[in-house]
């Protein structure tokens, strides 16, 4: 398994590795864009018609203040869909038989790693290709809420906690991290 090799790096010795892989990479459209960007460019259409003289001719200043407005209404739509491609195409996963490793690159690298034995919840949700999240805390209960929050967020608002996101055969990396899960907590012994 080809893995980044800064997460290679950050693996112990007796740890072995089950999984790695990337989320699903460039464009992608969230169910709020296919509403969000019809009216943004609806907005932003009425806004440079009134400022060119549209019913009635306006101050040159208003005009100018419509149109700036029509292009931050643009780029705000816009520059969310292309931000989140390109974070996507700079993060990479790592699943151990101990930890879940997210590796983000860029100007701030972050690496994170997230000990399966301390662990209290492993959710996942899966679209209808066999894609989807796992997420290594209480997040998968309300998707409707990380949606809302990414469709009214200027960016795309982070997850809560810790997810492989938009990853290929989610539910098979949902299974290794469950028996791996299960298997660390097994080695602490009764009781602990």
């Amino acid at each position: 398994m080809e893995m980044h090799p800064e997460i290679a790096a950050a693996l112990r010795p007796e740890e072995r590795v089950v999984w790695s892989g990337r989320p699903r990479q460039g464009l992608r459209f969230h169910w709020v864009d296919y509403l969000d960007i019809p009216l943004t460019v609806a907005f932003s259409s009425v806004l440079v018609w009134m400022a060119i003289g549209g019913d009635s001719a306006l101050p040159p200043t208003v005009g100018l203040i419509f149109v700036i407005a029509a292009a931050l209404s643009l780029y705000r739509s816009w520059s969310r869909i292309v931000w989140d491609s390109s974070r996507r195409g700079r993060t990479f996963y790592a699943l151990t038989d101990q930890r879940a490793f997210i590796l983000e690159e860029g100007p701030r690298r972050r690496l994170q790693s997230i000990v399966l034995k301390d662990l209290s919840h492993l959710s996942y949700s899966e679209h209808r290709d066999g894609s989807g999240s796992v997420a290594w805390g209480r997040w998968m209960a309300d998707t409707a809420a990380r949606q809302r929050d990414y469709a009214w967020s200027f960016i795309g608002r982070r997850v809560p906690y810790p997810t492989f996101e938009e990853i290929p055969d989610v539910r098979r990396v949902y299974q290794l991290a469950q028996e791996a899960r299960l298997s660390t907590r097994d080695q602490r012994g009764p009781g602990t």
